[in-house]
């Protein structure tokens, strides 16, 4: 490949020049970007067969022409990659040669002399967005487009392969891109791609400090909402994004505020008014059909639940799902998030007490990674009962809290029982409201207020408990969930 070196050293004052020189101008699709590629591709193709139908039969295969007959499926699985997402391209800055962000990447490539590591990338960026900042779409863009650029460089050494009479001097370019090629075929870009992301490093100062601790898609979710609203404004979304933090910190607040906005009360409002005006209309139209008001009365119900089907129905197929703000838990449940998770049952025999106790420590278990501020209990309370106690009751609680104790020395604690005697509700002797009492009991337990709950376990580790999350006992869980 012509062209100079660039070393790392100056690879970032590299990337300040071509910005400058590169001068981006009016908005351009990556269909060109596309059809390149693709011809880059075709003639990639067709020096392949060439150079296999010389040497294919020959015991000594040149190393240029070997690069090239090992390589060839890597080019175009590479390139097929590639192409979807250059012609889904819309609105990406231009330059005279094409896409912008397409011609810095001919340039970083050019500058390794084929060589592309993640390193270089990440000191070409920089440099880049030194002069202007890239946008999320071109951000987006640019493994794709390194590829096509490293294709078309291919493309280009395999015009000279198929007439040179020594190509020798070919095999080092060759080797170069193939091995870039290969990886970024592997390479996760999600660490590159962030590290350059400066609307993502505003909204890092987020003053409630929540988004740096958000997990990825909702930071993703975050900064496609920017993407959005900038465009709708008509500005950059660097300038949108500072100003978004700039007015989080006047007032105190998460940067979430001013991006979602509640739902407005009105549809709710329209949503209970189509199901009862539909609901009216095709109820009262086969009465007056038939002059029998009372056929109206007799089809409101059946009438109303296909109404409310239909609706829900159409508004699940139109409506887009909006995903729920998450923070990442991958390093485990934060102390300011510690979270008591409960099965809660009825236990009627020593044996579904045992039963139980290791369907707790099954979750304990699928709940490995989310650390030790996940806490562990079995909300029990016994069977109805035509007296306040009967005979049994304590030796299921015992074996119970024998079996809690038993798990609490095996996993160093952060398991509990809660137990409640019964009070008689007018029929039966039983847990007052049932599973709903319960629950409210625990988290009266856990606000430290008055409750009846019996703790088994060292209460001491419950306080600072914020959140319950709390499981029927046939709930299975798995890896990761809970955490999510």
């Amino acid at each position: 490949m012509d062209g100079i070196y660039i070393d790392d050293e100056r690879l970032e004052d590299f990337g300040v020049s071509t910005a400058r020189l590169l001068h981006p101008g009016a908005l351009v699709s990556g269909t060109e970007a596309a059809q390149t590629l693709k011809a880059s591709l075709g003639q990639i193709d067709r020096c392949y067969e060439a150079v296999r139908r010389r040497w294919e039969k020959q015991a000594s295969v040149p190393a240029a022409c070997e690069w090239l007959l090992d390589n060839r499926y890597l080019a175009r699985r590479e390139g097929l990659i590639s192409l979807p997402a250059l012609r889904r391209a819309r609105r990406l800055r231009g330059c005279e040669d094409g896409l912008w962000i397409l011609a810095l990447c001919r340039a970083l490539v050019e500058a390794g002399e084929g060589h592309v590591t993640e390193e270089r990338c990440a000191l070409f960026l920089k440099g880049v967005q030194r002069v202007t900042v890239l946008s999320r779409a071109e951000l987006a863009l640019f493994l794709p487009c390194l590829r096509t650029a490293l294709l078309e460089a291919v493309a280009s050494v395999c015009r000279e392969l198929r007439y040179a009479a020594d190509t020798e001097p070919l095999t080092a370019a060759l080797e170069a891109l193939f091995t870039s090629l290969r990886l970024f075929s592997v390479l996760d870009p999600e660490q590159l791609l962030r590290g350059a992301d400066q609307t993502g490093a505003v909204l890092a100062g987020d003053p409630t400090g929540d988004f740096p601790l958000m997990d990825r898609q909702t930071q993703e979710d975050y900064l496609r909402r920017i993407e959005l609203l900038a465009r709708r404004e008509g500005i950059e979304e660097i300038v949108f994004a500072r100003r978004l933090v700039k007015t989080a910190k006047e007032e105190g607040r998460h940067i979430g505020f001013y991006l979602f906005k509640e739902p407005s009360p009105l549809r709710e409002g329209l949503y209970i008014a189509a199901n009862v005006l539909l609901t009216l209309f095709f109820s009262l139209l086969p009465a007056f059909a038939l002059r029998r008001p009372v056929a109206a009365f007799l089809l409101l119900l059946p009438v109303s639940e296909l109404v409310k089907n239909l609706i829900d129905d159409l508004l699940l197929h139109r409506i887009a799902p909006r995903r729920l703000p998450r923070m990442d838990m991958r390093e485990g449940v934060p102390p300011e998030g510690k979270t008591l998770c409960v099965l809660t049952a009825m236990p009627g025999s020593e044996a579904d007490a045992a039963a139980l106790v290791r369907r707790l420590e099954e979750t304990r278990l699928a709940c490995h990674s989310e650390g030790a501020n996940l806490l562990f209990g079995l909300l029990a309370d016994l069977p109805p009962s035509d007296t306040e106690t009967r005979d049994g009751d304590e030796a299921i609680l015992r074996r119970a809290e024998a079996e809690l104790a038993a798990l609490n020395r095996r996993y160093g604690g952060g398991f509990y029982l809660f137990t409640r005697v019964r009070r008689f509700d007018g029929e039966l002797w039983s847990g007052w409201e049932r599973k709903r009492g319960a629950l409210l009991e625990l988290a009266q337990l856990l606000c430290d207020e008055e409750s009846s709950l019996r703790v088994s376990g060292e209460r001491d580790a419950l306080i600072g408990t914020r959140f319950l999350l709390t499981l029927d006992s046939d709930t299975q869980l798995y890896p990761g969930v809970a955490g999510e």
